[in-house]
């Protein structure tokens, strides 16, 4: 048979939604002998305690509560080795099936299971674990145990003034907020980051490989925005938890406040995309506004999901529950900044419809910036009698 493959490395990292673990391989291995034997487990120790959970081959480094062959999960306990479980999200594992020197898995940090039928147990419930890679076979093989905790998430949000040109060097130091592992998908989402100014919500994201057509080119590119961060309300998009208000198709906003996909359009969106290849970068504007001069962006939190439907399996790229951001004030502040948060109120500081520079909120002809210049008050109307 088979000799055990023989594991170099384990490396293991994690984002707000998901534990990420790379294995590299001394020499290429066939992941599709190891649904037999030899086989490859990943051990997860979630309290970190070797007296609890199953001591793998009785060497008391790791007591595992959870292990996946491959990316088959099953319970563990101090004397059992396999209880079974059913698990509302297990683990993604690429590539798989191919001659390779390296695999990656991705366990969703949300992931619950259950034993028989029985309550729901957390899979990560703590925030150190133990991980361990081991594989059985005629030379069984343990590559000892890591010690992990789980960093923080990024920061809420992030100021940065962003050109939309296809140069990405503005994007150095803005941390990445989501990342998935290759699904295969014709637009297959690999990272994103956000950020934002007083005028615009940025996004850049890449791809694993290159699109058969430029993202947000045709309709089958969406952007969902969540804008009230409320899951109960807005148009559902496939099987995720967010409530999309708005979502943005080849350059339009399309109203789904209601819950249905295309409930009227919005506008002064300031759209724009650029990039190629692997790597793109987009544009919102923060006044843009539905039906009514009703502002989209009236609170400072919100989810958004990236999703394209031109594929068999069109994955989304940050999961059921989306990706959460948080506008951010202008560090460094300004005389301007001062004013403007001396005359308007947190909610309307994030209305930029009323409290926007070129915003007239007292209707007298005069936008907001020019009656800073001017020494004017914005909400009293300075309008000739």
């Amino acid at each position: 048979g088979e000799s055990t493959p023989d594991i170099a490395s384990l490396k293991v990292a994690n984002d707000a939604d998901y534990l990420y673990v790379l294995v590299q391989y001394n020499g290429a291995v066939d992941t599709n002998t190891f649904n037999g034997s030899p086989s490859v487990f990943l051990s997860i120790d979630n309290d970190a305690n070797t007296a609890t959970g199953f001591n793998i081959y009785g060497l008391g480094q790791v007591g595992a509560e959870v292990s996946f062959q491959n990316d088959f999960p099953f319970a563990q306990s101090a004397g059992n080795y396999n209880l079974g479980a059913v698990f509302t999200s297990g683990a993604g594992i690429s590539p798989y099936f191919t001659n390779t020197t390296f695999q990656e898995y991705r366990i969703a940090r949300n992931a619950t299971y259950s034993i028989g039928g029985g309550p729901a147990q957390a899979v990560f419930p703590n925030n150190a674990i133990k991980l361990a890679l081991w594989s059985d076979g005629a030379a069984a093989e343990f590559a000892g145990a890591v010690n992990y905790a789980f960093a923080a998430a990024p920061p809420a949000g992030h100021f940065a003034a962003i050109t939309v040109d296809g140069s990405f060097t503005d994007w150095a130091g803005i941390p990445v907020r989501a990342s998935r592992i290759s699904n295969g998908a014709a637009m297959d989402w690999a990272t994103l980051q956000l950020a934002n100014d007083g005028q615009y919500l940025y996004g850049r994201f890449t791809l694993h490989g290159a699109p058969p057509a430029p993202p947000f080119s045709e309709f089958q590119t969406n952007l969902f925005l969540d804008t009230d961060n409320n899951a109960a309300t807005g148009f559902v998009p496939g099987s995720s938890s967010i409530g999309s208000a708005l979502m943005i198709q080849g350059g339009t906003g399309y109203d789904q406040r209601g819950g249905g996909f295309n409930e009227g359009t919005a506008s002064d969106l300031g759209w724009q995309i650029a990039g190629s290849g692997t790597a793109w970068e987009f544009r919102v504007s923060r006044s843009a506004a539905y039906s009514g001069a009703v502002p989209v962006f009236a609170n400072p939190t919100l989810r958004l999901l990236l999703q394209d439907d031109r594929a068999a399996a069109p994955g989304t790229l940050f999961g059921a529950s989306g990706v959460a951001y948080t506008f951010q004030p202008d560090p460094v502040g300004s005389v301007y900044e001062t004013w403007r948060t001396s005359e308007f109120t947190a909610p309307e500081l994030f209305n930029l419809l009323i409290s926007g520079d070129n915003a007239d909120p007292d209707r007298d002809g005069v936008p907001n910036l020019l009656e800073f210049a001017l020494d004017l008050l914005p909400k009293t109307s300075d309008a000739a009698d």
